[in-house]
């Protein structure tokens, strides 16, 4: 039986070594929307079938979007000077669906997001039967971006069925901070 790892937002080629995903029993899925990020994974990753890299963005919609890129950088956002190209968006529940009939699972089992501000929208949209469908999430939080309220109410909202494993930064001094979460309340 297979592991499926769905990770919103490209992390290093670097961090994934890290993590030891690459394994036999590990089915990784790594949607970014960025093609130079795509591109590195594709290369390193190319001789392992069970990595597959989707040049495609995850937010709370269907469809699809200007995307700008200037270096590293990429924004839903018009970004001065930037390239303009179009995107394919999709939601989380487009995402595991596609997950679960593609390997016959009844649920993915790890969610990893670090997609740069989409963290809250794809929160606020989707409920917590979703989220629970993952039995472990790490979640890269940037709460400058929106109020306090809001953001607070995204990690209430996933406080109601996963405890926190791990926490690593603070929202009133850093800009932005990760929670591993754990299946279980």
């Amino acid at each position: 039986m297979y592991r499926v790892v769905i990770s919103i937002g490209c992390f290093t080629v670097k961090e994934v070594e890290r993590m030891d995903l690459v394994q036999d029993k590990i089915i990784l899925i790594f949607y970014d929307p960025h093609p130079e990020v795509c591109k590195r994974f594709k290369i390193a990753f190319k001789d392992n079938p069970n990595v597959h890299v989707i040049q495609q963005a995850v937010s709370n919609w269907n469809g699809f979007t200007d995307f700008y890129l200037a270096g590293q950088s990429s924004s839903f956002t018009k970004i001065e000077n930037a390239e303009k190209i179009k995107i394919k968006v999709r939601t989380l529940a487009s995402v595991v669906k596609s997950a679960e009939a593609q390997y016959g699972l009844d649920s993915p089992k790890f969610l990893f997001m670090n997609c740069e501000g989409e963290e809250v929208p794809i929160i606020q949209h989707n409920s917590i039967e979703q989220f629970c469908k993952f039995k472990k999430m790490y979640i890269e939080f940037h709460p400058k971006l929106y109020a306090e309220e809001i953001f607070q109410n995204c990690v209430d909202k996933l406080a109601e069925s996963f405890n926190v494993m791990k926490k690593y930064g603070s929202h009133s001094k850093y800009p932005q901070f990760t929670f591993v979460l754990k299946k279980g309340r």
